[in-house]
């Protein structure tokens, strides 16, 4: 698994990513990312707009979420959730919620922090990163694994599993 690398700059400024994603008002959405620890401590994952958002603090060390949080209306329906060590000590992190009924546009952000919790805006050092892959934001109500796209969005196929009844001791004649 390859990602790419958040950097900080050396300013006093807030040192982030985001992308702008056009949503269906008062519907569940997913957002999940993979994160690999290397040189900064602690991310913020957020959606939504500046009122109405949903977040997560993450800690790389401890690989756990320390807080999460909704802004104005966002309505938080699924506890963010870490998950991992995936190759090479990738983690899987994952929010959900419903943003306003008014909301059409939301941004998908994620913010290096210099603390915990707090201010995304402090001096950096042009040097401390973080790796970030597979980012994905989708309507529903729980994440489901990775799905590749480019630039257009991909619609997932249906997950399907054949068990074979014989394997597991049910007799099809005997229902």
């Amino acid at each position: 698994m390859t990602g790419d690398l958040l950097i900080e700059s050396a300013n006093n400024s807030s040192h982030s990513i985001s992308k702008q994603i056009t949503i269906t008002p008062n519907v569940s959405y997913m957002f999940s990312t993979y994160v690999k620890q290397t040189s900064k401590k602690h991310l913020r994952i957020q959606f939504g707009t500046s009122t109405n958002s949903i977040l997560a603090y993450y800690n790389t060390d401890s690989k756990l979420i320390q807080t999460q949080a909704n802004v104005g209306n966002a309505i938080i329906t699924y506890s963010p959730t870490v998950s991992g060590p995936y190759y090479n000590d990738w983690y899987r992190i994952e929010i959900g919620g419903i943003l306003s009924n008014t909301i059409t546009t939301m941004t998908a952000l994620f913010y290096m922090q210099n603390t915990p919790v707090g201010t995304a805006i402090y001096q950096g050092d042009g040097v401390s990163n973080v790796g970030i892959w597979g980012a994905q934001v989708e309507r529903r109500d729980s994440p489901t694994s990775y799905i590749p796209t480019g630039s257009a969005t991909v619609t997932r196929t249906a997950d399907t599993a054949t068990v074979n009844l014989s394997n597991v001791g049910v007799s099809t004649a005997n229902g």
